[in-house]
């Protein structure tokens, strides 16, 4: 007796002490043994909030079982402690709303892992509000409406801090954008900074959407594997700039596995200052390589394996004559850096995290001079099965762009048909 007391005082010192949803202090398990679908989101709102109780201890929310929501459930951690909610859960979309989401996260020190996701109406996780060190790993994403993991968080606040955002890796997506919409409904879309994109593995999207898209700065996208996603005007792997393309600079593409995508990497309109390393590109039904009118960015050690054309490159910042509402587009991007390096602070953090716009004066923050596509580096990649290397266009009669002599564009090496291709660049794998 004396010996069960002992043991009985040391479980409640230690937090373990049952209860009928709680393992231990800092733990929660919700199981669809005693909870139902119906009362699931309320559960997990309840959990939260008896744990932001102790907002400086780490947490843990269990979900055990398969649920079938009928409202999105609401993730909200801005505590400093961590806050892990993991399990292997079934979230089962089919009886939420049209284009509900699933799961809506936004904190601090966040992390979801380990779920398993079926039938999203709409995008299967949103991370919002700002949200600061979030993670989003090793869940399994099956038959989404829209997107599997949507990131829509804060990409412009140029800040001194170099500490990493958020990370998205080791998920599996299969079968996203069921609705076919154009251009929307990537399996991940981050519109961010200082995020890692890592180790998913996409695939079975044939439609004019991407396998990973993303917008920001200093993002790394990297030893993911996409298969069989994107057609027409879409890409395995797109970055986006837009208006806000001088300033989305940074980013990182390397050691990624495309295959079957219509544009493998893409590199959409004024995207600048992004490197692209040591991928394979295979299967490519349109271009390997897509460079839209963007500048400063470098294509090295690459393979790629049949594609109609290897590297594509445009003059749109210049003037596009069948879209000339882009004109403004370009112009807005070039204002918004302006504007950045006229603020002494921010001149200071941009200048010496982007040393390309060192070079750049207060007299050259033209659109004339901002919307060259010149200092792209293109160098020591590796084709096979390659219709043509290069495809150099001007959007407008009015402009004349020698590709050639404003960037650096050298002859990829031709690899022979027996060649491994994983081979020929290094392994990345650990």
């Amino acid at each position: 007796m004396f010996f069960v007391f002992r043991m009985l005082f040391a479980l409640i010192l230690t937090g373990w002490i049952w209860h009928p949803c709680m393992s231990r202090a800092d733990t929660i398990i919700l199981s669809a043994a005693t909870t139902t679908s119906a009362e699931f989101p309320e559960a997990v709102a309840e959990s939260l909030a008896r744990m932001a109780k102790s907002p400086d201890e780490s947490h843990r929310l269990i979900l055990q079982g398969s649920f079938a929501p009928s409202a999105t459930i609401k993730i909200n951690w801005w505590g400093k402690g961590d806050l892990t909610v993991s399990g292997m859960a079934l979230l089962d979309g089919s009886q939420l709303p049209h284009e509900a989401e699933t799961i809506f996260m936004a904190g601090r020190n966040l992390t979801l892992k380990k779920c398993r996701f079926v039938n999203s109406q709409g995008h299967a996780v949103i991370v919002g509000g700002r949200s600061d060190r979030y993670a989003i790993e090793g869940c399994s994403f099956e038959d989404c409406q829209q997107s599997a993991i949507h990131v829509w968080n804060d990409p412009h606040a140029i800040r001194v801090e170099r500490h990493q955002r958020g990370v998205i890796s080791g998920n599996r997506i299969k079968r996203f954008n069921l609705k076919k919409a154009k251009w929307r409904n990537d399996a991940i879309t981050v519109f961010d900074q200082r995020v890692t994109i890592s180790r998913n593995f996409i695939s079975d999207s044939p439609t004019e959407c991407n396998g990973i898209r993303a917008m920001g700065r200093d993002n790394v996208i990297e030893r993911n594997v996409i298969k069989n996603v994107s057609r027409d005007d879409a890409g395995g792997i797109y970055l986006w700039g837009g208006p806000h393309a001088s300033l989305f600079r940074g980013n990182i593409v390397r050691w990624n596995h495309i295959i079957g995508a219509s544009r493998g990497i893409y590199l959409d309109d004024g995207t600048s200052g992004t490197k692209v390393q040591e991928n394979v590109v295979q299967g490519s039904s349109f271009c390997a390589i897509f460079m839209g009118g963007g500048r400063s960015n470098m294509v090295q050690r690459n393979v790629i394996d049949r594609a109609p054309v290897f590297v594509h490159i445009d003059s749109r910042c210049l003037g596009w004559d069948s879209r000339p509402d882009y004109a403004g587009i370009a112009a807005e991007s070039v204002r918004r850096l302006r504007e950045a390096l006229m603020d002494p602070a921010g001149a200071k953090i941009l200048q010496e995290r982007y040393p390309d716009l060192q070079q750049i004066t207060k007299e050259g923050l033209t659109v004339k001079v901002c919307g060259r596509p010149e200092s792209n580096l293109v160098r020591e990649n590796f084709v096979r099965s390659v219709e043509r290397n290069w495809e150099l266009m001007d959007f407008s009669a009015a402009i004349q762009t020698d590709f050639h002599a404003l960037n650096k564009l050298s002859e990829p090496n031709v690899i022979e048909q027996d060649e491994d291709l994983p081979k020929i660049v290094p392994d990345h794998s650990e």
